[in-house]
């Protein structure tokens, strides 16, 4: 054999012995375990040519899809269903979002659009290709967003469960929903919390199976409210509710309180500006705790008639710096409450009837009438055998001025409450 031809003869026989030639394949590295692509924005009907395992990624125009990929318990890529989780991938890019969104990859669809605009700084984003027929998640899809609009007319969420905190702290003015769907939806929490929209319409909401509404308009921006059509006969969350809420009207008519449990009514209209609250529909058997529950509310009546406190042991602050001009509390029942501590503090109330209140259990009523602008005082009949803390009970009311506050035989055991 020619020398030359030898050499190379050993040459490729070395090749192919240490796999670097003939056609060996190389194996996987551990980096190479999920596969992941990346096309140019087709939309769609896309096609994903890795290996369809959980947690594969896929880069499609300005989305980033996981699939199938379990990561904690929430979010886009904590996904049960056989599907794929989407999310924006530069959120902090000013430019507009027009990318079109693939409605399947490899034949499965969408599912899941949890907090795929969260934080966004475009300021426009186009929702006309989303087909959200498959998706059950839209928490926080576009919390913090930056967008000034959004068009939801196309969107399907006959399939959605979860909504919370969905508009929460968006820069949107106007929010037109009424081609919801929501009638799978179990959580609404904080749904409109922080929101700079001053109209929302949820006329068309199917609120049969939520089963959470705390701080659903907490600090929203919408000047009226009707929810008339809202069904809460599942919720057991109402608290912070309409905290600090910019409605001065709110028809709560339809509500249903009967399985509110707990704290679940701590905050609600903590610094509402509804003018007035009737709440003579409410059933409050299952609460426990009213802290704070009307405090610096801007509502100056406020229909209580309804309210069965029998199981509440907390009401501390509860009509705190109210601006209700008067407040009928013949029908609470107080046998359980251990703290009225700051009850009527700040409390524009000139009259207050608590002539049913039994006070056996309290244990705590310092700053009770504090400042309040109640005019007349009778706590004569009061049990103070638990009563440990009665500091400037009345100190600053207009009662304890004018000399109005009938002590009975209680007066030496509250001198601290009127010694300022």
């Amino acid at each position: 054999m020619n020398k030359k031809y030898f050499i190379l003869f050993l040459v490729i026989t070395v090749l192919c012995v240490t796999g670097c030639g003939c056609g060996k394949k190389k194996e996987k590295s551990a980096k190479e375990e999920i596969p992941s692509g990346k096309e140019e924005n087709i939309g769609g009907e896309c096609k994903f040519n890795g290996e369809l395992v959980p947690g594969a990624e896929y880069v499609n125009g300005q989305y980033t899809y996981h699939y199938k990929e379990k990561q904690g318990s929430y979010g886009w890529n904590a996904i049960e269903e056989d599907g794929w989780g989407v999310i924006l991938t530069d959120k902090e890019s000013t430019s507009p979002v027009t990318s079109k969104l693939c409605t399947t990859i490899n034949g499965k669809p969408i599912v899941n659009m949890s907090s795929m605009f969260e934080d966004s700084q475009a300021t426009s984003i186009d929702l006309s290709s989303f087909d959200t027929s498959n998706v059950t998640g839209m928490g926080r899809m576009f919390y913090g967003s930056k967008a000034t609009s959004l068009d939801l007319s196309s969107f399907n969420t006959s399939n959605v469960t979860d909504m919370h905190s969905m508009f929460g702290h968006t820069s949107v003015i106007s929010l037109d929903l009424n081609s919801f769907n929501t009638s799978k939806v179990t959580s609404m929490g904080g749904m409109f919390g922080y929101s700079e929209a001053t109209t929302i319409n949820v006329s068309s909401f199917d609120t049969s199976s939520v089963t959470n509404m705390s701080s659903m308009f907490s600090h929203s921006k919408a000047t009226s409210l009707d929810l008339s059509n809202f069904d809460t006969s599942k919720v057991t969350d109402m608290m912070s509710m309409f905290h600090n809420s910019k409605a001065t009207t709110i028809n709560l008519s339809s509500f249903n309180t009967s399985n509110v449990t707990g704290n679940g009514m701590v905050s609600m209209f903590e610094g509402s500006e509804a003018t007035s609250l009737d709440l003579s529909n409410f059933d409050t058997s299952k609460v426990v705790y009213m802290n704070d529950m009307f405090k610096y509310s801007k509502a100056t009546t406020i229909n209580l008639s309804s309210f069965n406190t029998s199981n509440v042991t907390e009401m501390i602050a509860m009509f705190g710096g109210s601006e209700a001009t008067s407040l009928d509390l013949s029908s609470f029942n107080t046998i359980n409450v251990t703290n009225m501590g700051n009850m009527f503090e700040g409390s524009e109330a000139t009259s207050i009837n608590i002539s049913s209140f039994d006070t056996g259990k309290v244990k705590d009523m310092s700053d009770m009438f504090h400042n309040s602008k109640v005019t007349n005082i009778d706590v004569s009949k009061f049990n103070l055998s638990s009563v440990k803390y009665t500091a400037y009970m009345f100190c600053g009311s207009t009662a304890l001025e004018n000399n109005a506050i009938n002590y009975g035989k209680n007066a030496e055991k509250l001198k601290l409450g009127y010694s300022c």
